[in-house]
């Protein structure tokens, strides 16, 4: 019915979808090691210099890395820190939620959410060395999540990519 050119078509289309989801995977862990970063700047920071919340926020920003979840990341913090300066009644958890609200992140899971959740609402009190405890909680928590994300990204990327080529394949072979 489609000939050469449909069957093409479905192939090309199949291995898309395929990278899409492989893709998708890899989203996660990427994360997740861009947040492990970040958070260990803060905890650098805290153990350092004394500055304020949204300085700290700030400075925070710089230490994501480079690439697509980086700038995300940067975004987030930029943005909470700004919340926090504009409105300092709403405290620290308060301008982070408002700033997971405006910058969600493709990949980002629920766990690691409330494990962020957590460690926001502990940034808001205590002294610099119970904020950096809670910095080094929130990094144990993501350990494992990360852990799990990396071996799900690597066992998961050729076979997505494989089974979309031959759906479409399969579908091409059929619309021919």
């Amino acid at each position: 019915m489609l000939g050469a050119g449909g069957a093409m078509a479905c192939l090309i289309a199949g291995t898309a979808v395929g990278a899409y989801l492989s893709q998708r995977r890899q989203a996660r862990w990427t994360l997740l090691c861009a947040q492990a970063d970040v958070l260990g700047g803060m905890r650098l920071l805290l153990n350092q210099e004394r500055m304020g919340m949204a300085d700290l926020l700030r400075a925070c920003a710089a230490y994501a890395p480079p690439g697509e979840c980086g700038a995300q990341l940067r975004k987030r913090y930029a943005l909470c820190a700004q919340t926090l300066m504009q409105e300092p009644l709403l405290g620290v958890p308060g301008a982070y939620e408002r700033a997971l609200a405006l910058t969600p992140i493709p990949g980002e899971g629920m766990e690691e959410r409330a494990a962020l959740s957590a460690l926001f609402d502990q940034l808001d009190m205590g002294t610099a060395s119970m904020r950096e405890q809670a910095v080094v909680s929130c990094l144990h928590r993501l350990k494992p999540l990360t852990e799990r994300a990396q071996q799900r990204a690597q066992t998961g990327n050729g076979l997505f990519v494989r089974l979309g080529m031959l759906l479409g394949l399969m579908a091409g072979i059929a619309l021919w």
